[in-house]
């Protein structure tokens, strides 16, 4: 819904404006459709665990976290309860940047999917993700994280 706001509304105001209106044209036509389309490259299209490493894919790139500080995840909490975005898209695509909670302090997030979400906390802070299937996910991040501890450890 938000992408139609964004799209269709400045196009309609743009048609029907008069054309010595620059400044508003800029405001009301031009800032939406950058912020849309700066949202839809940050867009989050899917995570994959290959080796000890956790990519998140996006439009054009893939962002790469390493399991090796995991300690614990947690599929049942919500980060978002009294959380603050400090940076990042709040919603268009997916939620994606830099939060502030009380609980959690600081914590990256990559959400597509605000009722599938996992929280990963690692020994640098907590990230937040939502995997579109939550047990295949799980199975590949504890595989990969205990394929590379010694024996002596299991």
């Amino acid at each position: 819904m938000g992408s139609l706001v964004c799209l269709v509304l400045p196009w309609h105001i743009w048609r029907t404006l008069p054309t010595d209106t620059g400044l508003f044209t800029l405001v009301t036509v031009q800032v939406p459709t950058v912020f849309w389309m700066f949202c839809f490259l940050f867009c989050i299209r899917g995570y994959s665990v290959h080796g000890n490493s956790l990519f998140i894919h996006r439009l054009i790139w893939s962002t790469r976290i390493s399991l090796a500080g995991l300690e614990s995840i947690d599929c049942h909490a919500n980060p978002f309860h009294k959380s603050i975005l400090l940076i990042g898209n709040p919603g268009m695509f997916g939620v994606s940047g830099l939060f502030y909670s009380r609980r959690l302090r600081y914590f990256r997030a990559f959400v597509t999917n605000r009722a599938d979400i996992c929280v990963l906390h690692f020994t640098s802070g907590p990230v937040v993700i939502s995997p579109q299937d939550r047990r295949h996910f799980l199975t590949a991040v504890l595989d990969s994280t205990f394929a590379n501890l010694p024996l002596s450890d299991l």
